[in-house]
């Protein structure tokens, strides 16, 4: 209660400008949600929301803009997709694996096998994976693809690779 008492307490007289540090903090998972959705809709209604946090998928879900920063430097800063994104990686899976995987390595593309999972994941410059171009590719070859998804990096597998913690 106290957190909310905070927020609140924050929230009078209309601030155009809203600093927060850990808003979540201390709430229970209704709490976390209903904290979420009033950063949005302050958003929506021209509020500018500045936001410290160590919870970095809270902020995958409620921010814009993001800066990473060590030790006061900033490491990237940009769009929350911008950010997470410094490759495409598609995982894959096919009737033959093997074919799929030869395939791949001719075209120079880099794959690593998720032998827990099943899947190759391939790993394409940022923007450059045409799925729907892999898929005929693949077919052309005689390649059946039973699987074909481009995941995301997820803001705190890009956290840890920017600053090597």
């Amino acid at each position: 209660m106290k957190q909310r008492l905070a927020i609140g307490a924050a929230l009078l007289g209309n601030p155009s400008v809203l600093v927060l540090d850990e808003p979540t903090n201390g709430l229970d998972p209704v709490g976390i949600a209903e904290i979420r959705q009033l950063i949005k809709d302050l958003h929506l209604a021209g509020h500018t929301i500045l936001i410290a946090s160590h919870l970095l998928d809270e902020v995958e879900k409620v921010c814009t803009h993001v800066a990473i920063l060590k030790k006061g430097i900033v490491l990237a800063d940009g769009p929350v997709s911008d950010v997470m994104m410094d490759e495409d990686v598609v995982e894959m899976n096919a009737t033959d694996v093997h074919a799929l995987k030869t395939f791949l390595e001719a075209q120079g593309i880099a794959t690593e096998n998720d032998t827990e999972l099943g899947l190759i994941r391939a790993r394409f410059p940022t923007g450059t994976a045409k799925l729907d171009v892999l898929n005929q590719t693949c077919m052309e070859r005689g390649i059946v693809l039973t699987h074909l998804v481009l995941r995301r990096k997820k803001l705190e597998t890009r956290f840890f690779e920017l600053t090597n913690a």
